[in-house]
């Protein structure tokens, strides 16, 4: 019962993709009416299991997911790389294929991080190898013939702007011909000496149930729009996650007490990944009769820990592949939900109190 459970979830975030495209685990959750912890925890079964892909940008904190061919969709999500990863996609996106050395430092850099966008590849010249860059929609086989000259760019691009054109064009012109269609009960036309019979109905009622399907879509559409900018609101709130890291100050107990217990114990601090006024989290290294290990070092500044803060901390860890240190106050409580959490998972999170 509890499998057939698992795999309704599974087939309705797989359906969820499918028609909303690349989306975060907030989105997955509010569709599905599940708590983002569970939703985050089916969507990285799926992410084993090859079903779906996760991007290496991330959006407050969170990766994105998306099914194998939706990586163009990914690009509706650039807004939120930072100022240099923007500049490199937008040059990226425009150019199509980039000369590594041709480019200044920064965005140099900014395209190694690019990682969803920016694929690189080799091309021997003048005796030895270059690196360039192409956009992640650009394949392989093209980007190298663009560098070789053996395909224009601009050509291509034109090409595929007539081709949307006459596409239009055409729709108009349907559209004019039904307009200015005669009302005639019973018709014979003469084509290639075959008779075609026309009778009144027919073509209206084609043309009807073809105007209720438009007006169909453009009511998807609205609503859909409405969607988008829910979740657009949604983003932009994840987002100040990352905006508020630099503004923040670090509480007392980070202050004062985690940073003096990390340099006493000779912990090593390798990135920053949250700085809040009650909350504190990054990756930190030790080390150990067995050697070198890496942590998530979560840090709760309250008075009372609940089952959900240890949860949550928890997914994150699971989340980067790694055990859990859990900081907290001396004084903090620690609630009983929290404590059979710990007890259960005592293998994988080490509970410190200063």
């Amino acid at each position: 019962m509890e499998n057939k459970n698992i795999q309704g979830k599974n087939e309705k975030i797989l359906s969820v993709l499918k028609t909303q495209g690349p989306s975060l685990p907030v989105h997955i959750s509010r569709n599905i009416e599940i708590d983002m912890i569970f939703a985050s925890a089916f969507l990285s079964e799926l992410v084993s299991n090859k079903e779906v892909r996760v991007s290496n940008m991330k959006v407050g904190g969170s990766p994105i997911y998306y099914i194998p061919g939706q990586e163009e969709q990914l690009e509706k999500y650039y807004k939120y790389l930072n100022g240099k990863e923007k500049e490199a996609f937008l040059l990226l996106k425009e150019k199509k294929v980039l000369e590594d050395k041709n480019q200044e430092p920064p965005i140099r850099v900014a395209l190694r991080n690019i990682k969803d966008f920016a694929y690189h590849f080799y091309i021997d010249q003048e005796g030895y190898q270059k690196l360039f860059w192409r956009l992640h929609t650009i394949p392989e086989e093209k980007a190298r013939k663009i560098v070789k000259g053996e395909e224009n760019i601009e050509n291509d691009e034109k090409s595929k702007i007539e081709e949307k054109r006459e596409k239009i064009n055409l729709i108009e012109k349907i559209g004019k011909e039904r307009e200015n269609k005669p009302d005639r009960k019973n018709i014979t036309v003469e084509k290639n000496d075959d008779e075609v019979n026309y009778e009144e109905g027919n073509d209206e009622k084609s043309f009807e149930s073809e105007k209720k399907s438009g007006n169909s879509e453009k009511n998807q559409e609205v609503r859909g729009n409405g969607q988008e900018e829910k979740e657009e609101k949604e983003e932009e709130q994840l987002l100040a996650i990352d905006e508020n890291k630099k503004g923040n100050k670090k509480s007392d107990l980070v202050n004062e007490k985690v940073l003096t217990f990390f340099k006493e114990k000779n912990i090593e601090m390798i990135e920053e990944k949250e700085d809040k006024k009650h909350s504190y989290m990054a990756t930190i290294k030790t080390y150990s009769n067995l050697g070198e290990i890496k942590f998530l070092c979560v840090v709760r500044d309250k008075k009372n820990i609940s089952g959900d803060d240890i949860m949550i901390a928890s997914q994150k860890a699971q989340n980067l592949k790694k055990p859990l240190l859990l900081i907290t106050d001396e004084k903090s409580k620690i609630s009983n939900d929290a404590k059979k959490f710990l007890e259960k998972n005592k293998g994988l999170i080490k509970l410190k109190k200063l």
